[in-house]
């Protein structure tokens, strides 16, 4: 139980990171809707980047973030693809407007949070079968992954 946790620090310290420097990236491009777009590539990113860290390079854990990475740049490109040449999503210009009303520095804090620390919240929950399979290694059992990956194709 002990590793697990070290793993999820390690993993959302990383998506701390991501998510902190997309909400700078945000606020410089006045377009709080990239976060739909990097969703996918955060999760890819903190996988190998915890992987990395963390020196595990067993069968399980790579097939695990193989997929993930997969996933991730597909929903990526979806929603890039989707968005390219249109201004900020509805709901974050709705928000944008409303928070804006309060003042640039409420908009700036209640955006990092509600938007930003809230998907990395999000995304840390998610990804806790990652966290677990990086923490277990070849442990798990393969033949428990392989309905997973089945599903997945």
């Amino acid at each position: 139980m002990f590793i697990v946790l070290q793993i999820l620090g390690i993993f959302a310290f990383l998506v701390f990171i991501f998510v902190s420097l997309l909400f700078l990236l945000a606020t410089w491009l006045k377009n709080n809707s990239i976060i739909d777009i990097a969703y996918g590539p955060i999760f890819a990113f903190a996988t190998i980047g915890t992987m990395i860290i963390t020196k595990t390079y067993s069968a399980l854990p790579i097939f695990m973030a193989t997929c993930v990475c997969i996933w991730a740049f597909r929903l990526s490109l979806r929603i890039l693809f989707k968005n390219i040449g249109k201004p900020e999503d509805s709901r974050y210009a709705a928000w944008r407007n409303k928070w804006m009303i309060e003042g640039k520095r409420y908009f700036l804090i209640r955006s990092y949070f509600q938007i930003f620390i809230l998907q990395g919240i999000i995304i840390c929950v998610v990804a806790m079968p990652i966290i677990v399979s990086i923490a277990a290694g070849d442990a798990l059992l393969f033949w428990v992954v392989i309905p997973g990956a089945i599903i997945f194709v």
